[in-house]
């Protein structure tokens, strides 16, 4: 499946944060503001699944803008207008040292991300995904035996 499902950042504890930064911010007139929940997201996952770059489409101040974000350089640059700002991470959130794995082992490819929550019991077995795209299908997925519900 061109799917590719991340648990990592399920193990993020935003509760914990609460009072502190909990979302990824940009630099925007000299103080830090934060993304939007659904810019967040996206973030989140491509951070947490280890991905250098990401691209993204923002809908901003009624237009949709295309970025990339580089999480090396930690800056997001408008792909149309070239323009760069510095990004930073929620506090604590810390990218994996490595590109997260397939159940092969292999690691996983860039493609469209879905997260989500590991049932109670449900670590180190095959689940039922809902499939994203296609409302009433569903897919497989191997959840890692160390995965926290």
């Amino acid at each position: 499946s061109a799917f590719r499902v991340t648990t990592t950042l399920l193990r993020c504890q935003e509760k914990q944060l609460q009072g502190r930064m909990s979302r990824f911010q940009v630099m925007l007139g000299g103080k830090w503001r934060d993304y939007q929940p659904n810019e967040d997201k996206k973030f989140k996952t491509a951070f947490m699944s280890g991905q250098k770059k990401a691209r993204f489409n923002m809908f901003i101040n009624g237009k949709n803008e295309k970025y990339e974000v580089d999480f090396n350089k930690m800056t997001q640059e408008n792909l149309i207008s070239h323009g760069t700002r510095e990004i930073r991470q929620p506090y604590r959130l810390e990218a994996p040292s490595a590109p997260v794995q397939d159940a092969d082992g292999m690691p996983m490819q860039p493609g469209p991300t879905i997260c989500i929550k590991v049932p109670p019991g449900a670590a180190g077995t095959t689940i039922q995904v809902p499939h994203p795209k296609a409302k009433g299908k569903f897919f497989e997925v191997k959840a890692p035996h160390d995965a926290k519900p």
